[in-house]
């Protein structure tokens, strides 16, 4: 599958934002700088096109890997309205 000609690399995101077409899904990933006044709320750093059933693949195992990590450490609870995302 991968052999090592193509050179992998991965960027840290702490938010990621959805949306679809009739043909495709788009994840567009960010971080979140809070820290850094003089930065905008969020900075784009990878996005990804995925076809429908690929884009339904990772939402069956994200699901499977969620009840998985709640089983190991502890289930999610729900953010406090205050928190919750625009």
């Amino acid at each position: 599958m991968l052999d090592g000609s193509v050179p992998l690399g991965g960027v840290y995101a702490n938010l990621v934002n959805v949306w679809h077409s009739n043909l495709e899904f788009t994840l567009e990933f960010a971080v979140t700088l809070p820290s850094r006044p003089e930065m905008p709320d969020a900075v784009y750093v990878a996005w990804m096109k995925l076809p429908p059933q690929v884009a339904w693949d990772l939402a069956q195992h994200l699901s499977d890997h969620v009840a998985q990590y709640e089983e190991e450490f502890a289930a999610f609870t729900p953010r406090p309205p205050d928190q919750e995302e625009p």
